[in-house]
């Protein structure tokens, strides 16, 4: 298997290890019943703790592999993939936003309105920029 084929692949297995975990968080920590008879509230917590840390970090290696892939196989610079990819509108941009959503709300919930203004007032722009582009 090629590197960007390799690349890809464990990106999109990232991808999927990141929604596995963010389900098993639900499961864990939501105090069903049955689950929390059968490991106890401190071992729930623990693991809870500790497959977040695995969905977190393959939330993150997710975008990085999946770059990495397409520019190898399209054998551009990083950034120039980068760009490719928020430019054609294939939901990264999307996905970018959500992520930073997610981010302000759950790491500061306090500032979460401000980050989400700073989110709101650039998706005109961005927008403006990606119409003007492709014209």
């Amino acid at each position: 298997m090629r590197a960007p084929d390799l690349l890809l692949a464990v990106g999109r297995l990232a991808a999927f290890a990141a929604a596995f975990g963010i389900l098993i968080q639900l499961v864990l920590i939501g105090r069903i019943k049955w689950v929390e008879r059968s490991f106890g509230l401190d071992r729930l917590v623990w693991l809870h703790q500790k497959t977040g840390l695995f969905a977190l970090g393959a939330l993150i290696a997710h975008p990085i592999l999946v770059t990495a892939g397409h520019a190898l196989k399209d054998r551009v610079s990083l950034q120039a993939q980068l760009s490719n990819m928020f430019a054609s509108g294939d939901g990264v941009p999307l996905a970018a936003a959500g992520w930073l959503i997610a981010n302000t709300v759950l790491a500061t919930p306090r500032q979460a309105l401000a980050g989400l203004g700073i989110i709101l007032i650039g998706l005109p722009i961005y927008g403006y920029w990606t119409r003007n582009k492709r014209a």
